[in-house]
C-alpha cells in the first residue's frame, strides 16, 4: 500500500482512489480484493464481493484418452501460468530431484510462456531434468484442459493471485490442487479439505504435500469431490442471482 512507483503510476493510483472514495458502492470479485480496496481508505461496508462466473467445458476425453493423446505416463504434476518470478516455477523445478527420489515416475509439465523461460530451461538442463520436466509453451484453452485431464496433481506455487481461473479449471476437471495460501487462493481451496495450501516457495512443504497425495489415493479423491462442490459457487446462474439481489438492494 505504501510502496511508491513512477510518476504515471502514482497519478493513476490517485485517480483510482479518488473514484473509489466517491463511489456509492464498489463490486469486487474476491474477498482478497475487497481487503486491497479497503486499504485505500475505503469504507469496507460499501464494498460488495460478487464472484465472477466460471464456465467449465464438457470434457470428451477420459484421463486415459488424454494421456494417450499427449503421450504421457507416470505420475503427472501440472502447473500453468506466465513465466514470471512470482509464479515460482523455478522452485518447482528445484524440488524435482527430491520428488524423483520419492516418486521415480514423476513428471512436471509446465504450461505457459514468458520472460523467465530461458532461465528455467537453463535450470532444467543444469539439474539434468530433461526427461522429468517439460515446458510446453503457450497452449490453447482446449489443449490446456487436456493436460489437466491427463494430470494427477495441479501445483501452483504462486506469490500472488486475485482469483485464479487456472485453479478453478483444475477443480472443474477433477485434479487435486496444491497451491499457496496467498491472495484469493484460500477462497477456492479449504486446506486439507479440498486441497493443500502452503507457504509460497516453501520447498519442504511443497515436496511433502506432493508425496502425501501420491501415496494417498483416497485423499486425492476427497479433494476432487470437495472441489466439485465448491465450483457451484462460481456458476453463471449464481453470479446473475447475486447481481440482481445487489441491484435490488441499491
Amino acid at each position: 500500500v505504501s510502496k511508491k512507483y513512477g510518476f504515471r503510476v502514482e497519478i493513476l493510483r490517485k485517480i483510482q482512489k479518488c473514484v473509489a472514495k466517491n463511489a456509492s458502492i464498489i463490486v469486487v470479485p474476491s474477498e482478497y480484493l475487497k481487503k486491497i480496496v479497503s486499504r485505500w481508505g475505503i469504507d469496507s461496508g460499501k464494498i460488495r464481493v460478487i464472484y465472477n462466473s466460471f464456465e467449465s467445458r464438457d470434457l470428451i476425453l477420459s484421463k486415459d484418452e488424454a494421456r494417450k493423446k499427449l503421450d504421457l505416463n507416470g505420475f503427472i504434476l501440472v502447473s500453468a501460468g506466465r513465466m514470471v518470478t512470482w509464479k515460482g516455477f523455478d522452485v518447482l523445478n528445484e524440488i524435482m530431484p527430491e520428488i524423483l527420489k520419492k516418486i521415480p515416475e514423476a513428471k512436471l509439465i509446465i504450461i505457459g510462456d514468458g520472460p523467465g523461460k530461458k532461465n528455467l530451461e537453463f535450470s532444467i538442463k543444469n539439474l539434468g531434468l530433461g526427461r522429468a520436466v517439460i515446458l510446453t509453451g503457450q497452449f490453447s484453452h482446449e489443449e490446456m484442459i487436456n493436460y489437466l485431464k491427463a494430470g494427477d496433481l495441479f501445483v501452483l506455487n504462486t506469490g500472488y493471485e486475485g482469483l485464479s481461473h487456472n485453479i478453478l479449471e483444475a477443480m472443474a476437471v477433477g485434479i487435486p490442487v496444491i497451491t499457496t495460501n496467498v491472495g484469493g487462493n484460500p477462497e477456492l481451496i479449504n486446506h486439507s479439505e479440498s486441497g493443500f495450501l502452503i507457504e509460497y516457495n516453501n520447498k519442504g512443504k511443497l515436496t511433502k504435500a506432493i508425496a502425501n497425495l501420491y501415496r494417498n489415493e483416497s485423499l486425492r479423491n476427497k479433494f476432487i469431490e470437495k472441489s466439485k462442490e465448491k465450483i457451484k459457487d462460481f456458476t453463471k446462474e449464481k453470479m446473475i442471482t447475486d447481481i440482481i439481489k445487489f441491484l435490488n438492494e441499491i
